[in-house]
């Protein structure tokens, strides 16, 4: 899943708005412009940094490694280790 993708199942999973986040996030960091970013991860204009992942994780209540999809992309990639090792 990509990270806009999973950006908004989170976000509608407890029914916030672009805006609510953004009002949350822009309390941390004394940002007004942090609506239309939000827009611009949702669409995949753009790419938030790891500062930003981190404090849009704190303001969806969720860890980041959610946000990324971290444990999605472990099963995703199947490693069997020898049991002999």
């Amino acid at each position: 899943m990509k990270f806009r993708e999973k950006l908004i199942l989170i976000r509608k999973s407890r029914n916030l708005t672009q805006q609510q986040v953004a009002d949350r996030m822009a309390d941390m960091t004394g940002s007004r412009y942090i609506y239309s970013t939000i827009s611009n991860w949702e669409r995949d204009k753009c790419s938030p940094s790891p500062e930003y992942i981190r404090l849009l994780a704190i303001s969806l209540g969720c860890s980041a490694d959610e946000l990324l999809g971290v444990e999605e992309f472990k099963k995703s990639i199947n490693i069997k280790l020898p049991s002999a090792i």
